[in-house]
């Protein structure tokens, strides 16, 4: 609604503009935590930003095309007005931070079931039990299944290991303690697995033309 527009008898806000520019700039700070949050459990060149479009495709590591989508999620927030009257920016704070850990919060959840449906399908699951005190065994088993990254620079990258049981790395711990030769069959698998990894990026690179 334009000013020429409103009735005669209500007096615009003496601070509209500038409650509408905080109000912009709190909206902003929002999208920057929610970031900074997401950063720490996905490293930041691993996360990418789209400006239009709503699905693209990719292929994994077998050369299989994997169509992908946006998945919409949404969380309220309620702004209580005297907050905002009062100046009351500790509060701001805290419901800023409330709301972009919820949102950081979905993306996680989100991660870990898009890469739970993955391992399902290709088969690349490790089972351990505790019952069975298999720990180091399976372990072993996941790092032989895992592929190894490399950076942006080309060097090899050790995958992010998350989410275990404590129960599992207690086990695990205590085995590696009591068994030196197990801790030297783990690097033996994670210098091979370097190896692989320095030359599936040579391989790459060597699909490039290089310039004179």
């Amino acid at each position: 609604m334009s000013l020429a527009t409103k009735p005669a008898n209500r007096p615009p806000f003496s601070f509209s503009a500038e409650s509408e520019q905080f109000e912009r700039r709190w909206l902003q700070e929002i999208p920057r935590r929610i970031y900074a949050l997401q950063t720490q459990l996905i490293p930041e060149r691993n996360i990418l930003k789209y400006h239009h479009g709503a699905a693209w495709t990719s292929n994994n590591t077998q050369g299989k095309e994997i169509p992908g989508e946006f998945k919409q999620h949404s969380e309220e927030l309620v702004v209580a007005a005297d907050a905002r009257q009062n100046a009351e920016l500790e509060k701001l704070t805290d419901l800023t931070d409330d709301l972009a850990r919820k949102m950081a919060g979905a993306a996680e959840r989100l991660l870990h079931e898009t890469v739970d449906a993955v391992t399902k399908e290709t088969g690349n699951v490790v089972t351990w039990r505790k019952k069975e005190k298999n720990a180091p065994a399976a372990f072993l088993e996941l790092l032989r299944k895992v592929q190894f990254g490399v950076t942006e620079k080309g060097e090899p990258s050790l995958p992010t290991m998350m989410n275990f049981d404590p129960a599992f790395l207690e086990e695990l711990q205590a085995y590696t303690n009591a068994n030196p030769a197990y801790g030297d069959e783990v690097e033996a698998i994670k210098t091979k697995k370097i190896a692989e990894a320095r030359g599936r990026e040579a391989e790459r690179k060597g699909k490039f033309k290089r310039r004179i």
